[in-house]
């Protein structure tokens, strides 16, 4: 699984959009258990004791429980909220999915933890946390802290990510605007940076005026010689005498 191989490397200095974009949680997992099926055995008995224990329990028990599970219980949807199903056979088939899910998870986590303790390039969830987590604004602390616990990359390093991927992402732009085969769109916003105190001897305007801009590919096979049509124009144009 550490092996170069194994395609779990990351490197933040080379770091491209296609190593964020191609990354499968799923992928990973179906390699944690093809590649240490002792190890995923293992984790899977270790993460599953709670639900062993209450194999004991009556069926009536059991769909009790299931239809009163807590919210805020780790097995409830990734996405934050329960679906309601029809049936009592439904709500059981739901709640046994997500905890298969939950327990990919864990697996996953655990195990990439443990590679990137044996080789550290091997950090490929890692990293994608890392930048996941510099998206949300979190504090360069807590990306730090998690780092320590194995479950992110430091904070040099995502930002030696994202300078990489910004890098990148600048010469794909430039090389869509040189085909000529691109629109372009703009938006004019306002921001309120409340960057400093105002005073009398310095007074600072917080709201700035800024404009973006959106690169959009021509698709449905645009060509160049589809876009060389304003001599069409200019004859159909009521400003044309």
């Amino acid at each position: 699984l550490v092996d170069v191989e194994s395609n779990w490397h990351f490197s933040a200095l080379r770091a491209i959009p296609k190593d964020v974009e191609d990354f499968k949680l799923g992928e990973l997992a179906v390699d944690i258990d093809s590649k240490a099926p002792m190890l995923s055995g293992l984790l899977e008995v270790l993460l599953s004791a709670r639900n062993r224990r209450k194999q004991g329990s009556s069926e009536s028990g059991a769909a009790h429980a299931h239809a009163h599970a807590n919210p805020d219980d780790d097995e409830v949807l990734l996405e934050g909220q329960v679906r309601a199903p029809s049936s009592p056979e439904d709500k059981r088939e739901t709640k046994r999915k997500e905890k298969e899910k939950m327990l990919t998870i864990k697996k996953a986590v655990i195990t990439s933890i443990l590679m990137q303790s044996s080789n550290q390039k091997a950090n490929n969830l890692q990293s994608l946390v890392g930048i996941f987590l510099h998206s949300c604004c979190t504090p360069e602390r807590v990306v730090n802290a998690l780092a320590r616990m194995g479950v992110s990359i430091s904070m040099t390093a995502v930002l030696t990510a994202i300078k990489s991927l910004s890098n990148e992402a600048s010469r794909s732009l430039r090389e869509l605007g040189q085909t000529l085969l691109a629109s372009y769109a703009y938006d004019n916003f306002d921001v309120n940076l409340k960057t400093s105190m105002p005073v009398v001897e310095n007074p600072f305007e917080t709201l700035k005026h800024l404009t973006s801009g959106l690169l959009i590919r021509l698709e449905h096979g645009v060509t160049r010689e589809h876009l060389k049509c304003s001599a069409e124009l200019w004859a159909k144009s009521h400003l044309n005498p």
